[in-house]
C-alpha cells in the first residue's frame, strides 16, 4: 500500500492497485486523489463512503475497477479524468457504479 499524502479533506494515493474494501463505509472521506501509476481498483473499495464526493484520476494507463467499488458514495460525487482516456475509464468506471453524468474529462 501507499498512502503518501493527506492535504486537507483529500487522501491521495500513490500505488498501482487499490485493494477490495480499503476504504468502506469511511465516513470521513470527502475527496480522493488517484496517482498516476493506479491500474486497479479492487471491488467495494470506496464503498458506502456515503460522503465521498470527489475523485480525481491523474493516470493515463489501463484501469480496471472491481465491482461496486463506488457503490453507496454520495450521489452527487463528481470523477475527474483525463481528456485522453475519458471513454476507456468511463467504462470501467460504470461498473463500479459510477453513472456517466458523474464523470467529466479535465
Amino acid at each position: 500500500m501507499g498512502l503518501y499524502g493527506k492535504h486537507g479533506d483529500k487522501i491521495i494515493f500513490g500505488t498501482k492497485r487499490v485493494v477490495p474494501s480499503v476504504s468502506m463505509k469511511v465516513k470521513a472521506l470527502k475527496a480522493f486523489v488517484f496517482g498516476k501509476y493506479v491500474s486497479s481498483i479492487g471491488a467495494k473499495a470506496f464503498y458506502a463512503c456515503g460522503n465521498l464526493k470527489t475523485l480525481t484520476f491523474n493516470g493515463t494507463g489501463k484501469l480496471t475497477v472491481g465491482s461496486n467499488a463506488f457503490g453507496k458514495i454520495h450521489p452527487k460525487a463528481k470523477a475527474t479524468v483525463k481528456k485522453e482516456v475519458k471513454k476507456a475509464y468511463t467504462k470501467q468506471l460504470k461498473k463500479g457504479k459510477l453513472k456517466k453524468s458523474q464523470i467529466q474529462a479535465k
